[in-house]
């Protein structure tokens, strides 16, 4: 049957080539790798230096590996032969290791003749007293190494490996050792193809070797068939390698995208781990301690565990004896001399490994790189001779090696003598500045040396941590005395090495999930003995999800703890940021005993450092140079900022002068010797400086009498407080310097600070006298605790200068439980201005009575802003001067047409007191508006040339005729003519405008002036009756007559006054005022502030406010039923005195009522026959006598409901004409018929 089958298959397979192909593909992959030629080094990849460097480590370790296999394929093929690569991992050439010329034994089979279980167990019986003779102390160690080796004889599982193996404890306890021997004895017995384990060291490869360098070390190793591999460096590995590997040990076959296949059937897989908390626990069991410790892939794919223990005092003695022994046989051979070793040695060794916890290997490295080194250079100076008999003593708490020329000390050999205490105290002292920072250093070796002394007299040292803090600026020496201070605990005997490690957050954080710990901890190992310099650590806990920063300094301290003899840690930054990092973990702040803080250098430190760097370099300062580097200095160094660099700041000087001297010489010539080194005050930039001058300084600025008085006023103040300072008396005249600008926009607010910066620099009050504006969104942030870092780091921008804060209101806000975000910034201001006062000048600027309201909301401002000035809106003449000045600075001028009407332009434009009368701002815009225009009229007059070409006439600012608005005097009293009715409304325009214009007749010749009238009014009447017409057509007029300045009429009633809270409806009725400045303001109904609630009351008082404060720039009108008007007035006795001007308006008569509405059709394109006419007529009359008829709102009505009923009737005749589509019938005014015949 199995015949019949193959038979088949083999006719199929001859038939259909496909499925030749499909086979071909799952035995070997879609990609057949070649192998670079042998002597060749594989293709180069583009890897770092470390990683190239591990890959070629790990490569020779497995070409050592595998030399013992047998005869290797490099032994039998021809030189430069490639070897085939199979994707079943049967046959490999690759990573430069030797291919085996034999084919690998099936999974199970050895090549020999099969072992029954009794030859088996009298294997293992042998290896593993063979094992223990050689492994000192480890006997149930070598048991359960011994045990998971066998256990793997007996699985049967031909696609997985034997066993997996966790290989695990404390380092020098000989774990490798019993590895290796235990491979050797079956190796002897050739149960495993090499006396050694391919070993692969796992953190030499990152996740960007998955596809490359991994997979193909990875391949070779485990073309040894049944031997073993070996997966080191666990805690120090990117966690994808790992996971790669542990993969493939729980699956026992791995393929990867490219199409090579590894296969692990038959072998043993080691993972091996120095941990030196490693504890024993249940025999063939990985201890609970250690399994929290190893990477849960790994975790989930061990079999079998071998846990290795600390040893004993006597264990290691027995080892440091065995090997002191070994090394004195190797010495004496080496040096032709007789070595031997005192018993007092291997005592005081084991001690000391044991105190290390790495055992053996400590005695190990203490024999490589101290005994070696000692012994051989007293051979090699002749120091000990041949044939000597020299005996390794310890004695006087130091070993000595005992020869016939005399005693030696045995010290680690260095090419440069050790450093002495007091060298390194006296550099520490040699330090310019930096006095708080030497106290402390000072207390710190005194702290030591006396725990030191405690020890010696048998009092008992108290355990004590050495990790520090050293918070403050850049540039102010921490990493200089950090090196120092580990220079220092290596004197002191302290610090094994005293080396100093720097790091930041990029050594220490890794880049995906598990990185980091390995990461951190390679740099305590390159830091232990010695000091690790964290700079800027509280990047490390950015924000509470920072994991990855998070993980890092959960390492971190438990390092600290843990190497606490032999490691300190010095963490470094700025003060606040760095308090904020020991607040991100419980343990961190408890672990830092000493903090020091670095104060920023005081000038005079700092010249002497520039001086020193000089002379360093062969270069020294004459005397100017020194004088204005003393000054320049001295503004530099402005306490609270970050930015003012301190020794960084002498380098960047030095480094700047050094280019600018070479320039100067190169554009002198021939220089003198002497000339080469030295600096000139001109080579560090410091010419002569300009001199601010205040009164030029005002000259320059229109307008703004009574603000420049105070500027003046202040400046004379500052100057007799300097005289009197100079003069030796002492007098406390000192004043905060903080002030509020309040006015409307375009006043010159923020020039006027520019100014007051710049003066109270060359006054001496201020060390920069910069310049920052900032608003409500540059202070206040997005998220809770953001506000007061962002407004902290935009105060500490202005330190040295003035901070400007425009339309700072805007930071209390109204109706937030708390006061919001702005709270924050305003809390945290107050707090930043109390501590900066003496190099800070702040500003707040805003509308007058907005910054009245937020000053009063906020006493800790009112306090520390004593300072406050008034900004007028400028004047038309002052607009005028400012738009000429304008003019000039952009290159144009004038034509002769504008000449004088500058001034009119203004005078009409803006309207004072308004938030947006724009003053500076609208000159700026009208010129912008005029230059635009200009444009436009150049490009339709070609011919004009020279001059005319840069010239602004009329045209540009909007001039047409005589009147820049284009409305001709006298245009509203012909719109009043042709107002329906309401013939007494009208002559009391009349005589009004009448009065007016007689008035400003009289003005022009000098006639005496009657008493200025009130004119605010009064409209009562029914609805409908034309109030609001007669009230804009009324604006008009007074717009003309330049009774006011805009004809805008702004209508309102209660709803638009009054709001629903407390303290609002003031508020909301101001801004009604305010957009009506200038114009007319038209309340409607206005008797519904008198009724119900308080709030009406609230926003009739601001009104009346108003009316007083802005007399000669607001109308106030206002409307309702004529008895409840006089109710109204009758309530409020001060109303009637304010609107002397009491206005009725009468019903319409139907007659006017019908005017009206043949108007409105007419304007529609609508006429009306005469019948339809007579038919609206009775229509009006029948409803003339009731109140609420409407008068012109029930012309309206009527209208368009005959406009629907007319529509409606046309739209049914397809064939209509443009007669019929435009008239109306009498059946389409709407109401009872009266006999009307259609």
């Amino acid at each position: 049957m199995g015949r019949t089958r193959q038979m088949i298959g083999s006719a199929l397979k001859f038939l259909l080539p496909e499925v030749q192909l499909v086979q071909t593909v799952r035995e070997h992959g879609w990609v057949a790798r070649r192998e670079p030629a042998a002597g060749r080094e594989p293709e180069e990849r583009n890897e770092a230096p470390e990683q190239a460097a591990g890959r070629r480590q790990g490569q020779e370790r497995m070409r050592a590996a595998g030399a013992g296999a047998g005869q290797t394929a490099a032994q039998t093929a021809p030189q430069g032969a490639p070897q085939p690569v199979r994707a079943d991992g049967r046959t490999f050439g690759q990573a430069g290791f030797p291919a085996s010329a034999a084919p690998v034994p099936e999974p199970g089979k050895t090549g020999q003749e099969d072992w029954s279980v009794e030859d088996l167990d009298r294997l293992f019986q042998e290896a593993e007293a063979a094992v223990n003779r050689r492994v000192v102390g480890q006997r149930p160690f070598v048991a359960d190494l011994v045990a998971a080796y066998r256990q793997g004889y007996m699985n049967e599982s031909p696609d997985q490996p034997r066993s997996v193996i966790l290989v695990a404890g404390p380092p020098g306890t000989g774990k490798r050792t019993a590895l290796n021997e235990l491979l050797r004895s079956l190796h002897v017995h050739k149960r495993v193809p090499a006396a050694e384990a391919a070993e692969l060291d796992l953190s030499h490869y990152t996740e960007q070797d998955l596809s490359g360098n991994f997979i193909e070390d990875l391949a070779a190793a485990f073309r040894q068939g049944e031997g073993t591999v070996l997966f080191g460096g666990l805690r120090q590995a990117d966690s994808a390698v790992v996971a790669q590997a542990a993969r493939l040990a729980a699956e026992g076959r791995l393929r990867t995208r490219e199409g090579i296949r590894i296969s692990a059937a038959g072998s043993f897989i080691v993972f091996y781990l120095d941990d030196p908390g490693a504890e024993r626990g249940e025999r063939g069991r990985i201890p609970a301690g250690l399994s929290g410790r190893l990477p849960s892939a790994v975790l989930q794919s061990v079999r079998a565990a071998a846990v290795s223990e600390p040893h004993d005092p006597a264990s290691m003695q027995e080892i440091s004896r065995a090997l002191l022994e070994q090394a004195a046989e190797k010495l004496s051979r080496n040096t032709d001399t007789a070595v031997e070793v005192d018993g007092s040695v291997p005592a005081r060794l084991a001690r000391l490994a044991a105190e290390d916890r790495t055992f053996g290997e400590a005695v190990q490295e203490w024999i490589d790189r101290v005994w070696f080194p000692a012994l051989s250079e007293l051979r090699a100076r002749g120091e000990i001779r041949r044939g000597d008999r020299v005996r390794l003593v310890f004695s006087g708490e130091e070993f000595r090696v005992e020869a016939p020329s005399g005693s030696y000390p045995v010290r680690p050999v260095s090419l440069a003598p050790d450093e002495t205490l007091e060298e390194a105290i006296a550099e520490l002292n040699g330090l310019i500045g930096l006095e708080p920072v030497k106290t402390c250093i000072r207390e710190l070796m005194d702290t030591a040396a006396l725990n030191r002394r405690r020890a010696a007299e048998g009092a008992g040292a108290v355990p004590m941590a050495l990790h520090m803090v050293f918070t403050g600026n850049p540039g102010t020496g921490k990493t200089t005395v950090a090196r120092l201070v580990g220079r220092i605990l290596k004197a002191m005997g302290l610090l094994e090495r005293g080396q100093l490690v720097e790091a930041a957050r990029q050594d220490l954080v890794g880049s995906y999930v598990g990185s980091t710990a390995p990461k951190t901890m390679a740099k305590v190992e390159e830091a232990t003995g010695g000091v690790l310099f964290i700079d800027e650590a509280y990047t490390l806990a950015r924000h509470d999800h920072d994991t990855f920063g998070l993980e890092a300094i959960d390492t971190l301290v438990k390092a600290m703890e843990d190497r606490r003899d032999r490691l300190v840690v010095i963490i470094a930054g700025y003060t606040q940021e760095t308090e904020g990092f020991l607040e991100s973990n419980p343990g961190l702040r408890s672990r830092f005993p000493f903090m020091v803080e670095f104060p920023d250098y005081a000038p005079g430190d700092l010249l002497r450092i520039l001086e020193g760097m000089a002379a360093a370099n062969g270069l020294r300062l004459d005397d100017q140079a020194r004088e204005g580097l003393a000054e320049q200095l001295e503004r530099a160094q402005i306490p609270g900022r970050k930015d003012g660099g301190n020794g960084r700041l002498a380098r960047n000087l030095l480094e700047e002068a050094v280019r600018r001297q070479a320039v100067r010489l190169r554009e002198a010539g021939d220089a003198a010797p002497e000339e080469l080194g030295l600096l000139t005050a001109a080579d560090f930039g410091l010419g002569e400086q300009p001199v601010f001058d205040l009164d030029q300084e005002m000259n320059g600025i229109v307008g703004l009498a009574p603000v420049k008085s105070f500027i003046r006023a202040l400046e004379q103040q500052v100057l007799a407080d300097r005289r009197r300072r100079d003069a030796g008396i002492e007098v406390r005249s000192e004043q905060t310097l903080n002030m509020i600008f309040t006015g409307n926009p375009g006043t010159g607010k923020t020039t006027i600070a520019r100014l007051t910066a710049g003066m109270l620099r060359s006054l001496g009050v201020l060390k920069k006298g910069h310049l920052v504006e900032v608003g409500r969104s540059d202070l206040v942030a997005e998220y809770v605790g953001h506000t007061a870092v962002q407004t902290k780091r935009v105060v500490e921008s202005a330190l040295g200068g003035v901070l400007f804060i425009d339309e700072a209101y805007a930071l209390a806000q109204d109706g937030v439980q708390g006061g919001g975000f702005g709270r924050e910034a305003i809390d945290t201001l107050v707090r930043l201005i109390e501590l900066h006062k003496d190099n800070l000048v702040v500003i707040m600027a805003g509308y007058t009575e907005d910054m009245e309201r937020f000053v009063s909301l906020n006493p800790g401002m009112a306090s520390r802003f004593p300072l406050r000035i008034e900004f007028p809106d400028y004047t038309a003449g002052e607009m005028r001067q400012i738009a000429e000045t304008m003019v000039r600075q952009r290159g144009f001028r004038l034509a002769p047409d504008m000449e004088g009407r500058l001034e009119d332009l203004f005078r009409s434009g803006p309207i004072s007191a308004r938030k947006d009368a724009g003053n500076g701002r609208l000159v700026r815009n009208v010129l912008e508006e005029a230059i635009r225009r200009q444009a436009g009229r150049l490009a339709e007059q070609p011919e004009l040339e020279g001059e005319r070409l840069n010239e602004l006439n009329a045209a540009d600012f909007g001039w047409e005729g005589t009147s820049r608005t284009g409305a001709s005097e006298g245009d509203a009293l012909r719109e009043l003519d042709a107002v329906v009715g309401l013939e007494p409304v009208k002559a009391f325009v009349r005589s009004l405008s009448a009065q007016i214009e007689v008035g400003r007749r009289r003005r022009e010749l000098g006639l005496p002036q009657a008493a200025a009238q009130t004119l605010h009014m009064v409209f009562q009447g029914n609805p409908g009756t034309g109030k609001t017409t007669i009230a804009r057509i009324l604006a008009r007029r007074l717009r003309e007559l330049g009774v006011i300045q805009a004809d805008t009429l702004v209508e309102t009633d209660r709803s638009g006054l009054v709001a629903g809270y407390v303290g609002q409806t003031a508020l909301k009725t101001r801004e009604v005022i305010e957009r009506a400045l200038g114009g007319v303001l038209f309340v409607d109904e206005a008797y519904a502030l008198a009724e119900g609630d308080s709030f009406g009351q609230e926003a009739i008082d601001t009104l009346v406010k108003a009316m007083d404060d802005y007399r000669d720039k607001l109308i106030v009108i206002l409307a309702g039923y004529e008895a409840d008007m006089e109710r109204f007035m009758n309530r409020n006795a001060g109303l009637r005195s304010r609107f002397p001007n009491v206005i009725t308006f009468p019903d319409y008569s139907a007659e006017e009522m019908l005017l009206i509405a043949r108007g409105q059709l007419a304007a529609q394109g609508y006429a009306m026959t005469a019948e339809t006419e007579l038919r609206l007529l009775d229509r009006f009359n029948a409803s003339g006598s009731e109140r609420e008829s409407g008068n012109g709102r029930l012309v309206r009505n009527l209208a368009e409901q005959a406009l629907r009923a007319h529509a409606l009737r046309v739209s049914r005749k397809t064939d209509a004409t443009a007669e019929e589509l435009s008239t109306l019938l009498p059946e389409d005014i709407p109401g009872q018929e009266r006999g009307i015949s259609g």
